[in-house]
């Protein structure tokens, strides 16, 4: 089964091949169901662990949002840890 997850500027992909699931989806899941929650932008499932992984680039000449991502702002830190916190399994 081939599973590539592709990041928003299409720059960059995670090969997914060997996962038992995965889905860059969890957005439009949320949105569908009109849930106001925090979502990571890839889960990947293994045998042993469930990966949320929460991908941030703006400094790449594709990017699609270049000056929306402040890695050293106070706001953009506490929203990040949300990410993980609101996810539920």
């Amino acid at each position: 089964m081939q599973n590539i997850l592709v990041e928003e500027n299409g720059c960059y992909y995670i090969d997914c091949s060997k996962a038992i699931w995965s889905t860059d989806e969890i957005n439009s899941i949320y949105k569908e169901a009109k849930l106001h929650l925090n979502d990571v932008d890839f889960v990947i499932e293994t045998d042993n662990i469930l990966i949320l992984v929460e991908y941030k680039n703006a400094n790449i000449e594709q990017a699609a949002k270049p000056n929306v991502f402040n890695p050293s702002d106070n706001k953009r830190v506490e929203k990040i840890w949300r990410k993980y916190y609101d996810f539920k399994i």
